[in-house]
């Protein structure tokens, strides 16, 4: 082969080279051209996505001026907003608070939401042209570059005014109902304390005279019916004792929370055949006269749900006060229930602990199922201030109610056996 021939070759071979190019390039020309009808189409679906959606969604640069915007609300719309920053639309302080979120996020690299609120009007946008005060739910996400390197934030915002006026409004009315719960309950007491007193000192004294009456009568006469009258009076005069001490026992007000348990205790065994294990610790001080009524009153409740459901010839309860708090336990045995239907019901009393509990800002545990006998628990804050339970943290070696379920042996506890010659639990009166 000569050297044109070769030459030829040569150049046949370029031009198929070329000719391949061409068509590749054409083919990549091909595939460029769909890859960006394709990132068309998707932008307008996403835009037409965001122009249904309540968020108001941005882009804003290193600088945090606004790049590009989508949706608006009046005070915020996307036209007014390109080129500026935070500062230009709100208050000093609001503003630096928002470019303290976005910087961080630029120099994290990691996402923030935090509900912020915004005031809008300062620059006469608003409609009426006053200023007033939005809540938003804002989110915070790092904005990339080609290179991976950041190079401003996306954000987007809900406007949750509305929801979170509603939950003030839900909030209060709450507040309000706890109120009025707490002062029936105050008032409720009150009325059992006076009734009781009533019985105690009045109608009681005045049975007591007419008794020594009665009885300095048949030690003159041998009339059989004087003797049966006296009976009868004895036994009036046990159930006016007995129903003054139901309604609200003396001594509860007088010498404090432990000598009440111990006089329920003891009663309630004479009365039921109910065996109680009573352990305590820390009772021997007073406690606020609301504190004090709450725990009798779930003892009180408790025991007698034992007695009439639960089938068991003996309970226990513990009862010790940690550095902010009176803890109730109350356990059996017994033949249990299922607790979500039992307190959608209200019944057992249960529902009037709950309540009691809740009021006092405190914890209530309720663990039972049928066949596997019942635990009660009730945690009764001391000092409800969320500051100070904040800083002094939960109690070291307090046994765990909410967590850890029923504690056998109490750590510290110490035993006493239900004792006392009078009680004020009858098992017909409800104790909540």
């Amino acid at each position: 082969m000569n050297d044109q021939d070769s030459t030829r070759e040569q150049l046949l071979q370029t031009v198929q080279a070329l000719r391949a190019r061409v068509a590749e390039l054409e083919r990549a020309e091909g595939e460029l051209k769909r890859t960006e009808i394709a990132l068309r189409q998707s932008e307008e679906r996403f835009r037409v996505a965001l122009k249904g959606s309540p968020f108001i969604v941005w882009h804003q640069d290193r600088e945090l001026r606004f790049t590009w915007a989508q949706n608006s609300e009046p005070g915020f719309s996307a036209t007014m907003l390109l080129g500026k920053t935070d500062a230009d639309f709100v208050p000093p302080h609001e503003a630096a608070r928002l470019a303290a979120i976005k910087r961080r996020v630029m120099e994290t690299g990691v996402g923030l939401r935090e509900e912020v609120p915004i005031t809008v009007g300062v620059s006469g946008e608003s409609p009426s042209g006053e200023q007033e005060t939005r809540i938003y739910d804002l989110t915070v996400e790092p904005m990339y570059d080609a290179a991976g390197l950041i190079v401003g934030v996306t954000c987007a915002a809900l406007n949750v005014t509305a929801r979170k006026r509603v939950e003030d409004q839900l909030r209060e009315s709450v507040e309000r109902q706890q109120t009025l719960s707490r002062r029936l309950l105050e008032v409720q007491e009150a009325e059992r304390r006076h009734l009781a007193r009533e019985l105690h000192d009045e109608v009681g004294q005045q049975l007591t005279g007419l008794h020594l009456l009665l009885k300095q009568i048949a030690s003159m006469t041998a009339e059989p019916k004087l003797i049966g009258a006296l009976t009868l009076l004895d036994g009036l005069l046990a159930r006016v004792r007995n129903l003054s001490s139901d309604l609200r026992p003396a001594m509860l007000d007088h010498l404090g929370l432990l000598p009440a348990l111990l006089w329920l205790l003891g009663r309630y065994t004479d009365q039921t055949g109910v065996v109680v294990d009573f352990k305590h610790t820390g009772l021997e001080r007073r406690f606020p006269p609301t504190i004090e009524t709450a725990a009798y009153r779930i003892v009180q409740e408790a025991l007698t749900n034992v007695a009439r459901y639960a089938a068991v010839s003996a309970a226990s309860v513990r009862v010790w006060a940690e550095r902010n708090a009176l803890v109730v336990q109350i356990e059996d045995r017994g033949v249990g229930f299922d607790v979500g239907t039992v307190l959608a019901g209200g019944a057992c009393g249960l529902s009037g602990i709950q309540e009691r509990v809740t009021l006092l800002g405190g914890e209530l545990t309720i663990d039972s199922a049928p066949g596997a006998g019942t635990y009660l628990a009730a945690r009764l804050p001391l000092d409800r201030s969320p500051e100070r339970q904040r800083r002094d943290g939960p109690v070291a070696g307090a046994p765990g109610l909410c967590e850890d379920g029923p504690v056998a042996g109490a750590p510290g506890l110490f035993s006493t056996g239900p004792s006392g010659d009078s009680i004020n639990d009858d098992l017909n009166t409800p104790g909540g």
